[in-house]
């Protein structure tokens, strides 16, 4: 009792890369699976995260404060975002998916006057998915671009870039525009990009929370 000794597994552990070709071609052939919401991705396959932060750029104030999460959104932000006086709020880049929808809640207690965005993809918003009632209850005007591409597209890429498949990194979502009206916010689901600027328009205007849903193709950035 209380003492401490080794102990013997009758069990091999083989390296991650070599237990991860070994399960490969019981994946392969695996299909996305985008649940009730596949027909809106295919619809909106034209519709690029290029295309919404260029849209956004137009009406957002230049003083905002802009929060954004991790993962392809945030690469497209970088690429495509061109600041004025804006208060840009980064997590680090650490594992810290989900940072984006919370640091515009900090932001909008902090400075209830600013106006203030939240830029996140469909993975990260997920995440904090419930904290939304609490921007409705506080009525905090927080404006969410959402660029739902059904998946963690991040990944997807960094699963690419080392030759392994595609594997486990679609997701099946609810439909978050509707989602923000049953909470008692604004939702707006973008199909076709044509929806773009009447939906970022109505939303930056909107007082309290509210969320853009882009239907984006993962595949187009």
């Amino acid at each position: 009792m209380g003492g401490h000794g080794a102990i013997k597994l009758g069990m091999l552990f083989p390296d991650v890369f070599t237990s991860v070709y070994a399960l490969s071609p019981y994946v392969l052939g695996l299909e996305k699976d985008y649940g009730k919401d596949g027909e809106a991705y295919k619809q909106a396959q034209t519709i690029k995260s290029r295309d919404t932060l260029i849209t956004g750029y137009k009406y957002l104030n230049a003083n905002a404060v802009i929060a954004v999460d991790v993962g392809n959104n945030a690469y497209s932000f970088g690429r495509y975002f061109e600041c004025r006086k804006h208060r840009v709020l980064l997590s680090g880049y650490l594992g810290s998916i989900g940072f984006g929808f919370p640091a515009a809640m900090g932001a909008s207690a902090a400075a209830p006057g600013k106006s203030i965005i939240a830029v996140t993809g469909d993975g990260g918003f997920g995440q904090y998915l419930a904290e939304f009632t609490t921007a409705v209850k506080y009525g905090m005007n927080i404006t969410t671009i959402l660029v739902n591409n059904g998946e963690l597209g991040k990944i997807s890429n960094e699963q690419r870039d080392i030759e392994l498949p595609v594997w486990q990194t679609s997701l099946v979502n609810p439909n978050f525009s509707e989602y923000a009206l049953s909470c008692g916010g604004l939702g707006i689901r973008v199909t076709d990009v044509a929806e773009l600027e009447e939906a970022m328009a109505r939303a930056i205007i909107n007082m309290g929370p509210a969320v853009v849903e882009i239907m984006a193709d993962p595949e187009l950035t």
